[in-house]
């Protein structure tokens, strides 16, 4: 899976239509100050050491069984909001005919998969090694699509025509963890993509799925206008169904 600034409007190839610009590292620049703004004046996140284990950890707060522990609570998670607007400003892009899109099979040489990446809620656990699950809104633009013939993936990629409407709305989930990027040089911990593997999905506990699934169901009913992105508040406004 690939991140990628596009520009959309009058572009070489449609009218309108996407145009490449760059791939991006959405998790070490816009996710990581994101979450750093999100966090209460004065928490500082530890650095987990190298020898770490991917996917975080709750050791010490937690139970075998995965409850609370009475004698040694888990610090509240940071729930948090981005929309596509919040990402690309962190990014350096602010004009509104920026686009950030998802390729989600960047190494699949004979089609085409890609969404537009709208909004993005987060949970960040601050306690022992430090690790933040989210949730990705998408609008599927071209979904395991065949280009036209004597046209290659990668030229399509490159610049496309906007796709027809309606477009289904998809989410995924996907983890981070905050660790120092594999041979750096200045030993700074960010934020990066759990790592690639059969499986890569985030383990939900109850904080999590009580943060997301109101905001999921809102998105999908549609029964209100209100944008239900609410920075760094978490705070969700009462169903209106």
């Amino acid at each position: 899976m690939g991140f990628f600034v596009y520009e959309y409007g009058a572009v070489p190839c449609a009218s309108p239509g996407y145009q490449l610009l760059r791939s991006v590292n959405l998790a070490g620049s816009a996710l990581t100050a994101i979450i750093a703004g999100c966090l209460p004046p004065g928490t500082t996140l530890p650095t987990p050491p190298p020898s770490a284990p991917p996917g975080g950890t709750l050791s010490g707060c937690l139970s075998p069984q995965g409850l609370p522990s009475a004698s040694s609570p888990c610090p509240s998670p940071i729930r948090w909001c981005a929309t596509d607007a919040d990402l690309l400003s962190h990014l350096g892009y602010t004009h509104p005919d920026h686009r950030l899109v998802v390729d989600m099979k960047p190494n699949v040489p004979s089609v085409v998969s890609l969404y537009e990446l709208k909004k993005v809620w987060g949970v960040t656990y601050v306690h022992g090694n430090p690790w933040t699950v989210v949730m990705l809104q998408l609008e599927a633009l071209w979904v395991d699509y065949h280009p036209p013939v004597g046209t290659s993936v990668t030229a399509f990629k490159a610049c496309f025509p906007d796709p027809p409407r309606p477009r289904a709305l998809v989410h995924e989930f996907l983890y981070l963890n905050y660790r120092v990027p594999p041979r750096s040089r200045s030993g700074v911990p960010t934020w990066l993509w759990g790592p690639s593997g059969m499986v890569n999905a985030p383990v939900l506990f109850e904080d999590a799925l009580t943060y997301f699934i109101p905001h999921l169901r809102h998105e999908l009913l549609r029964h209100s206008e209100t944008d239900v992105c609410v920075g760094c508040s978490g705070v969700l406004p009462p169903p209106t169904c």
